[in-house]
């Protein structure tokens, strides 16, 4: 019994210890406060994601194809959803998607 209360004692002074140790809780800095930082992160997300995302098309529609003529049009659902996966939703970032 003497053991298990040494390693209750020793685990509550640690959490304890840990716990006062701690800084008070830094102020994070969003995007709102800099609504240029948004701008520019879209502007530069744009330039690896639109290009990215038209490569991923023409991937998608060059699969939906094969798909569709190996099938002979039978899997009609799987080439759709590829093909929609690959090429739809947004193009571009927008800042309010960066924020």
């Amino acid at each position: 019994m003497s053991f298990r209360k040494s390693l209750v004692g020793l685990v509550a002074i640690a959490l304890l210890a840990g716990c006062a140790a701690r800084d008070k809780p830094r102020v994070e800095r969003t995007a709102a406060d800099h609504p240029e930082l948004s701008t520019a992160g879209a502007i530069v997300g744009n330039i690896w994601y639109t290009p990215g995302r038209a490569i991923t098309c023409t991937g998608g529609v060059i699969l939906a194809a094969v798909v569709m003529s190996v099938t002979f049009g039978q899997s009609y659902d799987e080439g759709s959803d590829i093909l929609h996966g690959a090429c739809g939703g947004p193009w571009l970032i927008q800042k309010e998607d960066v924020k």
